[in-house]
């Protein structure tokens, strides 16, 4: 499962790369925004974050401090990476993503060999440009519990 969020994240930073997004990172204080702290973003740097919110359904999409605390935390990258969402229904990605209005998001297919199937969704704002997605489902249900 580990060596999957690796080759995911590898992948993402890649695509990006290879569209000319990132450049190197001089350092420049001076060009730093002072509203962001934990994350600075210059004209030629990207931000990406992987999390794993541990099994994020309605219960937790329900959780108002709970989202808020994940959107303080968020929202000052360009790319953000959600794990482990646990919901058939799909509303809890729905509630999550009202607190990202200014991002678009794609989610993975349900995977998973048991009845806990789990999915992943990429966040990206107008910083990003998704040039491509490929969700491998079928083709590794037999070799992974929970494919990239």
């Amino acid at each position: 499962m580990e060596n999957a969020k690796i080759l995911l994240i590898i992948t993402i930073v890649l695509s990006i790369i290879i569209t000319g997004c990132i450049c190197e990172n001089n350092n420049d204080k001076s060009n730093q925004d002072d509203t962001h702290n934990d994350v600075t973003s210059t004209s030629g740097n990207i931000s990406i974050a992987c999390w794993n919110l541990q099994i994020f359904g309605p219960s937790k999409a329900s959780n108002e401090t709970l989202l808020d605390y994940y959107a303080e935390k968020l929202d000052e990258y360009h790319i953000f990476i959600i794990q482990e969402i646990r919901d058939a229904s799909g509303t809890a990605i729905e509630t999550f993503s009202n607190k990202f209005p200014e991002y678009q998001y794609i989610i993975s297919n349900r995977a998973g060999q048991s009845s806990s199937k789990e999915q992943y969704a990429i966040f990206y704002n107008d910083q990003a440009t998704l040039v491509e997605s490929y969700d491998y489902q079928s083709e590794y249900q037999d070799e992974m519990q929970r494919p990239p």
